[in-house]
């Protein structure tokens, strides 16, 4: 692991236009880059910075729009974190291809993720070469923090953590996504128990309560086509349950090694 790390991951969403390679046509494309080279550098005026990669496809698009809109995301959402991370938007549309919403910035001509707990939307003012990157120092033109929760910090390759302790500022769209984690496991029956039972989960911890299932309580049969490991992990924060674990180990194991994660 790299001793800075472990960093924020953002997801930086951009728009520009791109010749078709085929018909020569000029067309309207919206990327987004996976970050974790992202700061702030003043108060007054606002000042934020992302570096991006000299090889980036979006690179280009940025340079020529000159407005870039940073997004701080949810810890939960790291699958399609993944996907944006390991694929480029040079051939495919990252929103089509992940569950994350398009939406219009409020000052910028860019698009911005409508799942995001905050976003930045920024104008370039200059751009400083370094290295095997290009620095884009943008002046803030709007920012939003909708709401709080868990986001997401990147460790090393497909290894992600959070700093916030589960439940503290747990959303609607948190809730649904563990009581789906619940059922695809099989240790719910329903959509409606898996709802009531991570609702509970949240109470207890709230409360301060351990958070234990019981022993006499087996899980109900599991169907493993529907198991998601990267889902399941979440719910092993909250719950101990070996059977599960087991499967998710195994699992992971049958993946095949990623490729360079950063690939825009």
């Amino acid at each position: 692991m790299y001793i800075y790390n472990p960093r924020q991951t953002v997801l930086v969403t951009c728009r520009g236009q791109i010749k078709d390679k085929f018909s020569g046509k000029e067309n309207i494309k919206d990327n987004i880059i996976v970050l974790d080279w992202h700061t702030p550098l003043s108060f007054n005026p606002f000042l934020y910075a992302i570096s991006v990669g000299k090889t980036r496809f979006s690179l280009n698009l940025i340079k020529e729009s000159k407005v870039f809109a940073v997004n701080f995301m949810p810890f939960y959402l790291k699958d399609d974190i993944l996907f944006c991370g390991r694929n480029s938007g040079e051939y495919l549309d990252k929103f089509e291809k992940t569950s994350l919403t398009k939406e219009e910035s409020e000052k910028i001509d860019c698009p911005r993720i409508k799942q995001a707990l905050a976003y930045l939307e920024c104008e370039v003012i200059q751009e400083i070469d370094s290295g095997d990157h290009i620095l884009f120092i943008g002046k803030v033109v709007y920012s939003e923090e909708k709401e709080k929760g868990k986001r997401i910090f990147h460790l090393e390759n497909d290894n992600f953590t959070t700093t916030q302790d589960w439940g503290d500022f747990m959303s609607k769209e948190e809730i649904e996504h563990l009581a789906q984690s619940l059922k695809n496991s099989g240790l719910a029956a329903s959509i409606e128990d898996a709802r009531k039972k991570a609702e509970a989960m949240l109470n207890k911890k709230n409360k301060g309560q351990a958070i234990k299932v019981d022993k006499k309580e087996k899980p109900l049969e599991k169907k493993e086509e529907n198991i998601e490991p990267l889902h399941i992990e979440e719910a092993e924060e909250l719950f101990i349950n070996r059977e599960a674990e087991e499967d998710i180990k195994k699992k992971q194991s049958q993946q095949d090694d990623l490729t360079k994660f950063f690939d825009e």
